[in-house]
């Protein structure tokens, strides 16, 4: 499609290089959800075959290096328009949270590559964002991220659909030789091993149902907007109309079948969250335009008194509500 001399959507009215840096971020990024991050090597001594290769950890920090130095040329080039100074202060305070979590780590070097891998997608979401500057950028960023979601989507299906079976086969064959060789099958990483096998709780590419359903559920989210926004053009007839819409509902059926089958139920708390929080933005956005300091205000207060309140419980009671919520508990009290 040309585009008018003029024209937003116009490639050449893009720098070269900010196009190359917008090129290696969007295709690094939304290819992330297809190759599980990996922070520490996986050990399965227990079975009698080698474990399969995968995402290393040397992988996933070269994968971040990419990402970093695309991050750091684009703040370099844009700091001016980069550097509002909540941004630093924002990224300055999670560097340092990644400081003393590396510093009070038993395993320092796997705390290193989690909190550094953090630290890159934050601030190259801060670039990703400043270099978005032509429709075209948008329209390309918006079909790399859903065909991820969806690629993510189907595997999550035929997981569920023939491969958990599968594999459960196969694992119950290993394990009546490991019980017959003397192995002890009652070690803690074998029950767990198993659990997962048995949960059926699909997890797509990645390495845990709940970073697959946040996957997902983020691309259905965009899927929304963009069926929103195909109903809402004005230019489009009503052949072309209904074919936009029929592929968003086919996109959005796929991602939230895929969502569903993870079985994360903090996925579908926090999509409700979104969707409500998204709509309630759109649907005021006079105000919040008119208001944007003190809406943005309210919004960290709310998410500092959720914060504080499950602090309070959780200290008076000494657990949270719900066996998830308990679990997390732990996680809090160990940080």
């Amino acid at each position: 499609m040309s585009a008018r001399a003029g024209d937003s959507s116009d490639p050449l009215r893009v720098p070269l290089f900010d196009r190359l840096l917008f090129l290696v971020l969007t295709g690094v990024l939304c290819a992330r959800p297809l190759i599980s991050e990996s922070f520490a090597r996986a050990s399965f001594t227990f079975l009698p075959i080698e474990s399969p290769g995968g995402t290393t950890p040397a992988a996933t920090v070269w994968l971040d290096a990419i990402l970093l130095v695309a991050g750091v040329l684009i703040w370099i080039r844009h700091w001016r328009r980069l550097s509002p100074p909540l941004v630093v202060a924002a990224l300055v305070l999670l560097l340092a949270g990644v400081a003393v979590s590396v510093a009070a780590a038993g395993d320092k070097r796997q705390a290193a590559n989690a909190g550094a891998h953090l630290f890159v997608m934050a601030l190259t979401a801060t670039a990703l964002v400043r270099v978005l500057r032509a429709r075209w950028m948008v329209h390309l960023l918006i079909a790399a991220v859903l065909a991820s979601g969806v690629a993510n989507a189907t595997k999550c299906i035929t997981q569920r659909a023939y491969e958990f079976d599968d594999s459960l086969e196969f694992w119950l064959e290993q394990k009546a030789a490991l019980i017959a060789n003397g192995v002890d099958v009652e070690t803690p990483s074998i029950i767990n091993y198993e659990r997962r096998l048995r949960s059926s709780q699909a997890f797509g590419h990645l390495a845990h149902p709940n970073v697959a359903a946040s996957c997902l559920t983020m691309c259905l989210l965009v899927t929304a907007g963009l069926f929103i926004g195909v109903v809402r053009r004005p230019d489009l007839d009503a052949s072309r109309r209904t074919a936009a819409v029929l592929v968003a509902a086919a996109l959005g059926l796929t991602l939230a079948v895929g969502a569903w089958l993870t079985g994360s139920m903090g996925a579908g708390v926090s999509t409700a969250i979104a969707g409500a929080a998204l709509l309630a933005l759109g649907l005021l956005r006079s105000l919040v335009t008119k208001h944007a300091r003190g809406v943005f205000a309210l919004l960290v207060s709310v998410y500092l008194a959720v914060i504080a309140v499950g602090a309070g419980y959780g200290l008076s009671k000494g657990t949270l509500p719900h066996t998830s919520l308990a679990f997390r508990w732990q996680y809090w009290q160990a940080a």
